[in-house]
């Protein structure tokens, strides 16, 4: 699955200035928004954990750390695919 993904990231990223790639990235940031970082907050909200306590280590790494790595990774790429379409388009040789 991974190769797959990586296979279909080069081949967008080289068309018509990397503009699918973006495209991509930024459909899979909505879903990735949409299905876990917003339900998670609204349940975090609402009342049903409250003997739950959210201010300790544990929770932080079980919890917290991946949902971190998860939104970093997620809206990193895109904005990365975002500065490449504009490095492709205007030439600016960045990387």
């Amino acid at each position: 699955m991974i190769d797959l993904y990586i296979h279909t990231a080069q081949a967008l990223s080289h068309t018509f200035y990397g503009i699918p790639y973006f495209l991509f990235n930024v459909v899979l940031s909505l879903a990735f928004t949409f299905l876990v970082v917003l339900p998670f907050g609204k349940v975090s909200q609402s009342g049903r954990f409250q003997h739950v306590s959210t201010n300790n280590a544990v929770f932080a790494k079980l919890v917290g750390f991946p949902l971190l790595i998860g939104v970093l990774l997620t809206y990193g790429m895109t904005l990365i695919s975002l500065l490449s379409v504009f490095n492709k388009i205007f030439d600016l040789g960045w990387f």
